[in-house]
């Protein structure tokens, strides 16, 4: 597959050829692949170099879904995302997206559309990881909240000043980054929340994740940022019980212990956290899922400004 075209300038971006790229991930090796994204992208990890002769490991998303005739060109998809990255001006929350590449492939015969993000990869792995995997120690219970204020500071900036929402919210998008000694949480692939699809009327439903995504969301295909708040309801269960999603039955079991027998809620609580957790915030985070983001209505919902405030008290509470 050769280099059809690709551009060669742009604000704030590196513009990589289709041969960096390859290099960067050993031509897409399947060692190297990590997983699927939204609109059909791929995900492969990768290092390149940077001016000053420095690996920096990279997240890949390549996005090679047909385009139709409503289809943008590569022009508007590039200045779009330049835009989108300027906005965001290197928000700590937020993954920084360092270039991306517009190409073709010849392919049998016909050129065959392709593009490329690429976004800089955190050093400490993701937080699915942290929360499911035994080869982490267990996050302690003061940087869970720590977290939950970083996803939540994330996903409220890019609803309240960029007014757009993620598509694909799992905790395998949460990267964890070091920032003045402390672990940092960062949002990864929101730039494939708006800029994935060659057509924006195309959205890949089966890429959605079931556990996390808002009953409106699996019924109707309607994406709004409410649908992002009950995902992160979703997340709190995630981050204070160390369960899978994939539990359908989690956040009916939260919901029944709330309404019924609060005493027992402490049950479902991480048991790697060996009781070290404040049962007051853990409480704290149950009325937040249950009673507020885990709303059947979208429009009963909370804004995620309001949830970051009280996620954020509790933090602090954590924190003194």
């Amino acid at each position: 597959m050769d280099s059809y075209t690709h551009f060669t300038s742009t604000r704030g971006l590196r513009v990589f050829k289709l041969s960096e790229l390859e290099k960067a991930t050993e031509n897409f090796s399947s060692s190297r692949y990590i997983g699927g994204g939204d609109f059909g992208a791929d995900i492969f990890k990768g290092v390149i170099k940077d001016g000053n002769k420095t690996n920096i490991h990279i997240l890949v998303y390549r996005i090679t879904r047909a385009p139709t005739r409503k289809a943008k060109s590569d022009d508007e998809w590039a200045r779009e995302l330049t835009k989108q990255v300027s906005a965001i001006d290197d928000r700590p929350n937020l993954a920084r997206v360092v270039g991306y590449c517009a190409t073709r492939y010849k392919k049998k015969g016909h050129v065959e559309p392709v593009r490329f993000i690429v976004e800089e990869d955190a050093c400490n792995g993701n937080l699915h990881d942290y929360l499911h995997k035994e080869r982490h120690q267990p996050l302690s219970w003061a940087k869970r909240l720590s977290i939950l204020r970083d996803v939540a500071r994330g996903l409220a900036y890019f609803h309240d000043e960029l007014d757009n929402k993620i598509l694909s919210f799992k905790s395998s998008n949460i990267l964890l980054d070091q920032l003045d000694g402390n672990l940092n949480a960062k949002l990864s692939g929101y730039s494939m929340a708006t800029l994935g699809s060659f057509d924006d009327h195309l959205m890949d439903i089966t890429r959605f994740y079931a556990s996390y995504e808002a009953p409106e969301l699996l019924i109707r295909g309607e994406v709004t940022s409410s649908s992002n708040v009950w995902s992160y309801g979703i997340f709190i269960l995630e981050v204070i019980t160390g369960k899978n999603p994939s539990d359908k039955n989690l956040h009916r079991k939260l919901k029944k212990l709330w309404s019924s027998d609060r005493s027992k809620l402490v049950k479902m609580i991480d048991p790697k956290l060996k009781g070290n957790y404040s049962v007051e915030s853990a409480m704290a985070l149950a009325a937040l899922a249950a009673d507020h983001c885990l709303q059947e209505e979208p429009n009963q919902r909370p804004r995620m400004s309001e949830v970051l405030a009280m996620v954020s008290t509790m933090a602090e509470t954590s924190e003194n």
